[in-house]
């Protein structure tokens, strides 16, 4: 799949979603869709709040997520790391791995996101890609992922330049 990606920025926008503590760990929303000819261009927010038994295992919490974009109609998907490209402020080792602590392998269940502790914040960003509209439904879909948590998906009638959320 070829793309453009704009870069990430971990400020908080009026459009970015509200993850609710103990029963989401990640919640996406998307406030612009363009789509002339086979150009699709997204415009998309995310919230994330993770107990910090999981998130204390980051350096950078935001910079862990990854964006997964997957166009059903062509067969093709893309996944992308959430990187703070406007500031690089912060971690001295970029480049490094992101990790203070590796996950535990395999994936245990998930568990309850109910805890005494979390950590969370905001990203948001831009993403550009060709797709042939041909099917009045929901082709292409965009989530979040975090080791074994999932954001909500959106998928996107881009015939009818239409948002649907699945939660």
């Amino acid at each position: 799949m070829q793309y453009e990606f704009l870069p990430f920025s971990l400020s908080k926008k009026p459009t970015t979603p509200v993850v609710e503590a103990g029963k989401e760990s990640i919640r996406m929303g998307v406030s612009d869709l363009n789509y002339e000819g086979s150009l699709v261009q997204i415009d998309f927010q995310v919230a994330f709040l993770f107990p910090s038994a999981v998130a204390d295992r980051y350096d950078d919490l935001a910079e862990a997520l990854v964006l997964v974009v997957n166009d059903v109609e062509q067969g093709d998907c893309i996944a992308l790391k959430t990187i703070d490209a406007f500031t690089n402020f912060g971690r001295d080792n970029r480049g490094a791995a992101n990790m203070r602590a590796p996950a535990p392998q395999p994936f245990l269940p998930r568990g309850s996101l109910v805890a005494d502790v979390y950590r969370g914040g905001s990203s948001s960003g831009t993403i550009s890609f060709e797709a042939p509209s041909v099917a009045d439904r929901p082709t292409v879909f965009i989530y979040m992922v975090l080791e074994n948590y999932v954001s909500n998906v959106i998928g996107i009638n881009l015939h009818k330049k239409q948002i649907v959320s699945f939660s």
